[in-house]
């Protein structure tokens, strides 16, 4: 294992994983619908996209979904994964402004759950076809969740590009919440409810146990790709990293920093674990009906079982995290292109 962390460093997980054993088919259809945007503007990028393996991944979120319902999800995923392409780049080369323009247009149609006139760039027509097949299919208080999530996911970005903008480090307590934001993580558990045809009640899911189990699986899943992803972040000079900050803020060395948040998804763990036995005894405390018990302990399966495999999947099934993707100072990754400009 090496120690100074990357896609080679193993974080165990005590957590049930399977992924849905149409995964194959998924990620095709995946990138069909992503061709279908005009999402990749070069054979490069479209060749590279069966590696990146989005499909594959999402196979362990929702690892007993109809294929409808699990095609949602990756392509949701697969967005998200974009469009953190096109910040990066963004950062990168100096077009803060441009990143600007597309995310203004990316909230205007996510506060229109996809109805926003638009200019026809292909992330924001994308999200809008998105929108328009998600928000219908769930309750109002589930689309003021959903939409309050996609939210924090863009209010996340920002604060991390004003952090990448001056080169500064955020402390740890700042990384935590922003890193939570960013991440979509809460966005995904929203839409494990569809793979799970359920809806979680709305006190139920703001109640201090799920959402300890939400914040939980975020800083699980995040702080084990900021393993995973060190090498290639620090070569491109990201200081959005908990290794890094820890580096930075509390004296360790690479090796030292690198144990420290492996220590600390160990006790995140047992924070998890800890939230679905209080979520149960809440559960039977207050009588939610069986049916509806089962759904929810589902979707609390779903969240063990996605960082887990994510865990595998860093280290086994993309290139996402290989240095070889890289192309120098200022340009993206094979696998991405720039998208901030209309074709």
């Amino acid at each position: 294992m090496d120690e100074t962390g990357g896609p080679n460093y193993a974080v165990p997980l005590p957590f049930w994983s399977m992924a849905h054993p149409q995964h194959a088919q998924v990620q095709l259809l995946a990138q069909e619908w992503a061709e279908s945007y005009g999402l990749f503007r070069s054979e490069t990028t479209r060749s590279k996209f069966h590696s990146l393996g989005y499909g594959r991944l999402m196979s362990y979120a929702c690892p007993t979904a109809d294929l409808d319902a699990l095609r949602l999800m990756v392509e949701w995923n697969t967005y998200f994964f974009l469009f953190d392409d096109q910040q990066n780049y963004a950062m990168l080369n100096d077009r803060a402004e441009d990143y600007g323009w597309l995310q203004r247009a990316i909230r205007r149609m996510v506060a229109s759950h996809g109805s926003a006139p638009h200019s026809g760039h292909p992330l924001v027509a994308a999200l809008s076809d998105l929108c328009r097949r998600t928000f219908p299919r769930m309750s109002i208080a589930w689309g003021a969740r959903f939409e309050e999530n996609l939210r924090r996911w863009l209010d996340g970005q920002s604060q991390e590009n004003k952090f990448r903008a001056i080169g500064k480090t955020p402390t740890v307590n700042e990384y935590v919440q922003m890193r939570r934001d960013a991440s979509t993580v809460y966005a995904h558990i929203d839409l494990m409810e569809i793979g799970e045809q359920t809806e979680i009640p709305d006190d139920l899911y703001r109640s201090i146990p799920f959402q300890t189990l939400v914040e939980s699986t975020t800083d699980i899943m995040c702080w084990i790709n900021d393993i995973h992803s060190l090498p290639v972040e620090t070569v491109e000079g990201d200081p959005i990293n908990l290794v890094t900050v820890l580096q930075d803020h509390d004296g360790l060395g690479p090796h030292e920093a690198v144990a420290a948040v492996s220590d600390l998804v160990a006790s995140r763990v047992e924070d998890h674990m800890t939230a679905i036995r209080e979520l149960q005894e809440r559960m039977e405390e207050t009588c939610v009906p069986h049916p509806i018990r089962e759904a929810v302990l589902r979707c609390v399966r779903d969240q063990g079982s996605w960082p887990a495999g994510m865990e595998l999947w860093d280290r086994t099934d993309t290139i996402r995290f290989s240095c070889g993707e890289l192309q120098g100072p200022n340009r993206p990754p094979q696998y991405a292109e720039d998208l901030l400009t209309p074709p």
